[in-house]
């Protein structure tokens, strides 16, 4: 199945496949999670989009009205990221599906120059926020009869690559871990949860790398979101 093209001066396909579900998008004002954010819609999601840029979350506000509704939130806040969750019951009746791809590569310090000021913040953004938004997920989708989280790790954890950071490497790899875990003690609760390993390509974040496909991902993290 050919994936869905996502560029803002085309028609998106829209095959359904996510018709009735509620998705929290961390992330969704830009990058890779912005193309999320188009793709669920097309697909027939509901939507909370959380991120720090708020005129880009008024936009997408505008741009799918009532369909998208956005939320300030650092994700290195637990209380933002409760928030969050909590407001996709409130305006849309519950929580299906949350896609957590957040984060930031602006971590370049080497060991011998690292702070634990600087581990601590790095640590709060790439690694903690992953477990925050699991937990007050569990909830909203135990309501639900279930649901699926989708964790965004990158090629970098599995692959050494010297654009990268110790700091970034660790917490991603970390990450991978993470979605195991959470799998095995959650799949009782029938809530499913998943990471997936993009490889960089062209963001407003990543600036001009180019990687692995970038539809390929935004299909994977669609697929994964529905009752598959």
């Amino acid at each position: 199945m050919t994936p869905a093209t996502l560029c803002l001066d085309r028609e998106v396909i829209r095959m359904g496949r996510l018709s009735g579900k509620v998705a929290v998008i961390t992330g969704g004002a830009s990058g890779i999670a912005y193309g999320v954010v188009e793709m669920y819609v097309s697909e027939g999601a509901k939507i909370i989009v959380a991120d720090i840029q708020a005129e880009k979350g008024a936009q997408l506000e505008r741009r799918f009205p009532g369909t998208v509704y956005f939320n300030a939130c650092d994700i290195r806040n637990e209380e933002d990221i409760g928030r969050t969750m909590a407001m996709a019951e409130e305006k849309f009746g519950g929580l299906d599906v949350v896609v957590h791809a957040a984060a930031s590569v602006d971590h370049k310090q080497k060991i011998a120059d690292l702070t634990v000021e600087d581990w601590d913040d790095g640590q709060a953004n790439l690694l903690r926020s992953h477990v925050m938004c699991i937990k007050h997920a569990v909830g909203p989708m135990q309501r639900r009869g279930g649901g699926s989280v989708i964790l965004v790790s990158s090629a970098a954890a599995e692959n050494f690559s010297p654009a990268a950071s110790v700091l970034y490497v660790v917490c991603k790899g970390a990450v991978l871990y993470l979605a195991r875990w959470a799998a095995f003690e959650l799949a009782s609760c029938k809530i499913r949860v998943n990471a997936i390993v993009p490889g960089p390509f062209a963001t407003s974040m990543w600036g001009q790398l180019v990687g692995a496909s970038r539809e390929v991902c935004l299909a994977t993290i669609t697929f994964a979101g529905g009752d598959n």
